[in-house]
């Protein structure tokens, strides 16, 4: 067997912290919804082990779907790059997740014209390494991601 495909599936398979099916929450941190009171929390659910789908219900009832796929490293032409230093801290794409082997990429559409572009990164495949990950929408919303 390959030696790259050897070491990317234990890596994937943290990615997801070994199981089928995690719950998650998106939390605008900036745009048009951060500025609402309370703020909105879009519930999400990933399912999948090297790749699967994720599923966001948004507070309208509008349900976005879309895969997702473990990609061995992130490139520099990231569309989410700045979402990442907003959410993280500037620099923090370049720093931890620009090449990450940990990384995993998603684009969900909705029912009702909704569209996010969502990332996952974990740092290492230890259990004490959180999953962070940023969405955008089309309405300029950056979110933090949290499984």
């Amino acid at each position: 067997m390959n030696r790259r495909l050897m070491l990317s599936i234990p890596a994937a398979m943290m990615l997801c912290a070994c199981a089928l099916t995690r719950t998650g929450y998106l939390h605008p941190v900036k745009g048009p919804l951060s500025t609402q009171q309370p703020p909105p929390v879009y519930a999400a659910t990933a399912s999948g082990i090297l790749s699967g789908e994720i599923t966001v219900k948004l507070p309208d009832g509008e349900i976005c779907k879309g895969s997702w796929a473990f990609v061995p490293g992130s490139s520099p032409g990231s569309a989410l790059a700045p979402a990442w230093d907003v959410v993280y801290g500037s620099g923090f794409y370049v720093s931890n997740v620009l090449g990450s082997k940990l990384y995993a990429h998603s684009g969900l559409s909705g029912d009702r014209g909704t569209h996010l572009e969502l990332e996952i990164y974990k740092a290492s495949n230890t259990e004490r390494d959180p999953l962070l990950g940023v969405a955008q929408d089309q309405d300029g919303n950056i979110f933090k991601v949290s499984f």
